[in-house]
């Protein structure tokens, strides 16, 4: 009797990587500290390894790509259900390269509310961000400088 594969690896790929990231962003105050911070691009990176995922331990890729959590830990226990529910219960698989679209755009905030979003491709020479210092630098002609106004809503009287 022969047994064939509901899904393709490059399936099983994209659905793990959805999984894990909704799952950050749900526990994301629940997380080792700065999980957060670039989780998506560790994501990619993950998926551009071509490692591969043991269905009999899934909890060793949760922790690969968001750091160490308990053995009876919540967040295991919902990763692991929502697997399930993904009809992926013990699968084990290699990460596909292709499965996912390289990040096109990189989002930086800021403790003040200040929210960035430009292309990857921009090189360091036109925009830098150094966590470390707090630093934002940005070389590049400036062609707006305004303010936003707020026309949605009523006005108040």
């Amino acid at each position: 009797m022969l047994a064939r594969r509901q899904r393709t690896e490059q399936e099983l790929t994209k659905t793990i990587i959805d999984v894990t990231r909704n799952l950050a962003e749900k526990y994301k105050d629940s997380l080792p500290p700065g999980t957060s911070k670039n989780i998506v691009q560790r994501l990619y990176d993950a998926s551009q390894s071509g490692g591969s995922v043991d269905g009999d331990n899934v909890a060793n890729w949760l922790t690969s790509i968001v750091g160490p959590l308990p053995d009876d830990s919540p967040i295991i226990k919902d990763f692991t259900a929502r697997l399930k529910r993904e009809g992926m219960a013990g699968e084990s698989f290699v990460l596909q390269k292709n499965a996912i679209q390289p990040p096109r755009n990189r989002r930086v905030e800021t403790a003040s509310g200040v929210k960035l979003t430009f292309p990857v491709s921009l090189t360091s020479s036109v925009i830098s961000v150094n966590r470390d210092k707090g630093e934002i630098i940005i070389k590049d002609t400036i062609t707006l400088d305004d303010v936003e106004l707020s026309t949605s809503g009523r006005m108040r009287s």
